[in-house]
């Protein structure tokens, strides 16, 4: 089971001993304490491993860590990784890797996905931020504005992201209104969908909503995974991502549910609901669940307290929607070579 993820684009034995009674859980977290806004490495090093260290992994049959490519969040699963080795619920400490997810977020790296490469100490920054500098601007005059507190600051930050999302979703609607009907889309829809692309490609960065559909079709991802594990088997995958895009991903998928059962019912707006931007190690349970290999998989997200459920049935389901409209509107290949050239 080391290479396990690997088991998705491939066709793995016939037979019944496959996809049947099986769980997934994945811990998504936001990467630890920094001490500045584009630090590198995290501060709480030692507290990471300590809590990998003591959580109770007795259950599952396999342990994974995954993370986005960013110098902090690999840093952190790292710490995480040491955690798990010496963790006497492991039941194989040395299957324990750290593995590169170059789709779960909207920041890659300059130093591609190898691990020591990403850590190798440099004076600059390794971020390759696919996110556009004018969506990035908003996010810093909203962070300027607010209350002086790291806090209020957060939430200004990932709250501006949320409702340039928003903003970006009201801009397609008849595209929206034609992928929930399961219908081709239309003149009108292409339209739009190539208006949203257009502004995005001019402005030299991807949408919130498309970081939204990465991470989503990244779900989608696991969802399949499940089908490829042996029968009876659960496995859990501690994921490391960011504060930013991880709300902004709940709200794409879960916003409905949120708004009529919210962890905070006093809150005004979405993130509020939410209880705010996720706070370092902070983050979500997300528990996909399958007992037949040739049937629907049940996600399950734990959110403070709270659960949201989403089935997943690979034809007609909201994660598979998202990367049909990912397919539409991502251009994330295209600011690469824009700005790098790279193909």
């Amino acid at each position: 089971m080391e290479s396990i993820e690997n088991k998705i684009d491939i066709e793995s034995e016939k037979g019944d001993v496959w996809g049947n009674n099986v769980i997934l859980d994945i811990q998504l977290v936001r990467h630890g304490k920094k001490a500045s806004f584009n630090a590198a490495r995290i501060e709480n090093p030692d507290e990471v491993k300590k809590a990998a260290s003591e959580f109770d992994l007795s259950s599952y049959d396999y342990v994974g860590v995954r993370t986005t490519p960013v110098e902090r969040a690999v840093d952190t699963a790292q710490w995480a990784r040491e955690g798990y080795k010496e963790n006497p619920t492991v039941k194989n400490k040395e299957a324990v890797k750290v593995r590169i997810k170059k789709l779960s977020s909207g920041i890659l790296s300059e130093s591609g996905t190898v691990i020591k490469d990403i850590l190798k100490d440099t004076e600059n920054t390794k971020d390759l931020n696919l996110i556009s500098p004018d969506i990035r601007e908003k996010y810093k005059e909203a962070v300027l504005a607010a209350p002086d507190s790291d806090w209020e600051k957060e939430n200004a930050g990932v709250n501006a992201f949320i409702e340039i999302l928003e903003s970006e979703i009201r801009s397609i609607p008849t595209a929206l209104h034609e992928l929930d009907s399961n219908q081709d889309f239309s003149e009108q829809a292409l339209q739009e969908i190539e208006a949203l692309k257009t502004k995005q490609l001019n402005s030299g960065g991807i949408s919130i909503l498309e970081v939204a559909l990465r991470m989503g079709s990244h779900l989608e991802k696991y969802a399949r995974l499940t089908q490829h594990l042996k029968n009876e088997s659960k496995v859990f995958f501690y994921e490391v991502n960011h504060s930013g895009f991880i709300e902004p991903d709940l709200v794409y998928l879960l916003k409905e549910q949120i708004e009529s059962n919210p962890v905070n019912p006093d809150g005004q707006t979405i993130l509020e609901k939410i209880g705010g931007a996720f706070e370092p190690s902070e983050g979500v349970k997300i528990s996909i669940k399958r007992e037949q290999r040739d049937g629907s998989a049940m996600m399950i997200f734990e959110i403070r307290g709270k659960q949201y459920t989403l089935e997943v049935s690979g034809q007609t389901d909201k994660l598979t929607k998202s990367k049909r409209l990912l397919d539409a509107v991502g251009i994330s290949e295209k600011i690469l070579s824009q700005r790098h050239g790279e193909n």
